[in-house]
């Protein structure tokens, strides 16, 4: 496998992402061609950002509360539009960082799972031709 064309690969997608970009130790990370650690480092910082991201939820919830309130006791147009805008925002926004979420948890998984794979290959290699070497 070749792990330049997986670095240039994410490097390349990387800025395409809509949410998140690359840390600097990530950076890091990929100079070092440690594409196994770039990996769990992800999958740590986007379980983490996805985990911070459901402390916006009750803010908006509550203010979509409020503006319903209101709009039931007034009568008042404008917090019937606060409320439907609010609530269209975090659905959209549940459903963005949900989506942000699982595409790079399901890629990451597939990374690891590939270097464990190569790994062990290399290493059962390395395991035979020491044996037909002694004999």
């Amino acid at each position: 496998m070749d792990k330049d064309a997986i670095k240039e690969f994410i490097l390349k997608n990387s800025s395409d992402s809509k949410l998140y970009g690359l840390f600097y130790k990530e950076k890091q990370l990929l100079k070092q061609n440690d594409l196994m650690g770039f990996a769990q480092y992800q999958l740590k910082k986007n379980k983490n950002m996805f985990i911070g991201s459901f402390g916006v939820y009750p803010i908006g919830l509550y203010y979509l509360i409020f503006n319903f309130m209101e709009y039931i006791e007034t009568g008042s147009a404008l917090a019937l539009s606060a409320s439907i805008f609010i609530l269209i925002c975090c659905f959209v926004g549940l459903f963005t960082v949900t989506k942000e979420y699982y595409s790079i948890k399901s890629s990451m998984t597939l990374l690891i799972a590939i270097l464990e794979d190569e790994q062990n290959t290399q290493e059962e290699a390395s395991i035979s031709s020491a044996i037909f070497s002694k004999a």
